[in-house]
């Protein structure tokens, strides 16, 4: 089995839990403040790229269709039957809602990312307790340049890292799903499992072993899609995360880059925000 290796991401919010010193920037903004597509308009069609070959191209379009299935059938999230081509812009939102086989990789992304989600947005209410982050576009890039491989059928034989599970995952980001906690910060709901039932008790647990499988959200994951896109009219309502009258919110773009080496930077629009190290085992 090939050592652990995190899933970097360029993405707006992710829970890292730190160990030892933080170092602080000085910026107003929250690092972990929620993000959320807050029209709260879906299907999103996500667009994929023509390099991906058949037995590729189906198994993002079964990972699309098991987020849905994950609420019984209440919200479609994605439409994933439209394709795109293989153009990505990793500096600015471009209009397409893509996944992309990237065969080049962004050169202030570890080559250790197996797949990073990009998204932009605005960040709403800064320095105040109910600040989030509302995503106006997002993008996938699994990375097929620094010389990963992956496995797309079920024929048995390991032929890389899983993609249906990478996927799955990342698909999670674009829905404004964070990282859980790992396994020695797991909240005390959790204390008595034991490290594989609690790696096993989400599909964003935060780092992925090559032989790894997770084709299907879990109760977890379930529970914060059900927060975000499916309460009540009255509890919509009530939520806190909405912008202040009259107030368009600010452009951001945060990069999260969870490091091989343990290392998570949070930058936004280019300047480093915060920094510390957490436990990778």
């Amino acid at each position: 089995m090939r050592s652990l290796l995190p899933l970097n991401l360029f993405i707006l919010l992710v829970a890292c839990t730190p160990s030892g010193q933080v170092v602080e920037s000085g910026s107003a903004v929250n690092p972990e403040a929620p993000y959320i597509w807050e029209k709260k308009v879906f299907p999103k069609t996500l667009q994929i790229s023509t390099s991906f070959n058949e037995d590729e191209t189906d198994a993002i379009k079964e990972m699309g269709l098991a987020w849905s299935d994950s609420v019984n059938n209440t919200k479609t999230f994605f439409n994933v039957d439209s394709t795109t081509k293989n153009s990505y812009d990793v500096d600015s939102p471009d209009g397409v809602l893509g996944i992309y086989k990237a065969i080049t990789w962004p050169s202030d992304v570890s080559k250790a990312a197996l797949a990073i989600t990009q998204i932009y947005g605005r960040r709403h209410n800064i320095g105040e307790a109910n600040e989030y982050v509302g995503i106006e576009h997002a993008d996938i890039l699994v990375n097929y340049a620094t010389g990963f491989e992956f496995d797309s059928t079920d024929d048995g034989q390991y032929d890389g890292y899983d993609l249906k599970t990478v996927v799955l995952h990342e698909m999670g980001h674009f829905l404004g799903l964070g990282h859980v906690p790992k396994y020695y910060y797991r909240p005390d709901e959790d204390e008595q499992l034991n490290e594989e039932e609690y790696k096993a008790s989400s599909v964003m647990y935060p780092s992925i072993s090559s032989r790894e499988v997770k084709r299907i959200p879990q109760p977890k994951d379930i529970d914060v899609l059900v927060e975000k896109y499916l309460s009540s009219p009255a509890v919509a309502m009530a939520s806190p995360f909405k912008p202040k009258a009259n107030v368009p919110g600010e452009n951001v773009k945060i990069v999260i880059e969870l490091r091989s080496d343990g290392e998570c930077l949070h930058k936004e629009n280019g300047a480093l925000v915060r920094r510390h190290q957490i436990k990778i085992k």
